[in-house]
């Protein structure tokens, strides 16, 4: 169950989104990110020419709502990244949510869907007190890069190699320690696959 000050939190980053929302210039930028908590903290203004709607903790169940208030997008190319928060959901749930996210949207430019990041695991169970698999998130990412092969101007980002040690877990180097979120060097990365798409 989540707590009353968690509820509220997302409660104000609902306000917050549809604020942003109407009062940004979304035609200032060519580039559109929109996640959860990894795309949260990345620095999209300074890398890319980009306006970053990414809200931590955030599930693909809620963000196919938000997204309605979003227009004017068309000759963009939006960035999407969800997934994680939503394990353990029923993988075909989470992909028709996906593909109701994206017809939300309701424009004419590229979509990026980049991959759900690797866990490690036994340090995300301790930090988080939650248990979630890569067997999970291989699942949802399968199902994702399906998804994009279906849909015209929809192309799956595969981020998962660079950031994943041999065991398939979450290479430390690469993460703040609580076993999910990256620290500096693991952005360096991300960025580095964003910029073979991104111009």
């Amino acid at each position: 169950m989540k707590s009353a000050s968690h509820l509220y939190y997302i409660e104000r980053q609902w306000y917050a989104f549809e604020k942003r929302c109407e009062t940004l210039d979304l035609n200032s930028s060519k580039n559109i990110f929109l996640g959860d908590s990894i795309i949260d903290m990345l620095s999209v203004e300074d890398n890319f020419d980009g306006i970053n709607f990414g809200i931590s903790g955030e599930k693909i169940s809620n963000a196919k709502k938000k997204v309605k208030c979003l227009t004017n997008l068309d000759n963009k190319t939006i960035i999407l990244a969800y997934g994680v928060n939503d394990i353990p959901r029923h993988t075909d749930e989470f992909i028709s949510d996906y593909v109701e996210l994206i017809n939300n949207l309701n424009f004419n430019g590229e979509i990026l869907v980049q991959s759900i990041l690797p866990i490690e695991e036994a340090i995300h169970e301790i930090y988080w007190g939650c248990i979630k698999t890569n067997f999970q998130i291989n699942e949802y990412n399968n199902a994702l890069k399906k998804m994009c092969e279906t849909k015209d101007k929809c192309t799956y980002i595969d981020v998962r190699n660079s950031l994943t040690d041999e065991f398939g877990q979450l290479r430390s180097e690469f993460q703040i320690g609580d076993g999910v979120h990256l620290n500096k060097n693991g952005y360096s990365v991300l960025i580095k696959n964003y910029s073979k798409f991104l111009l």
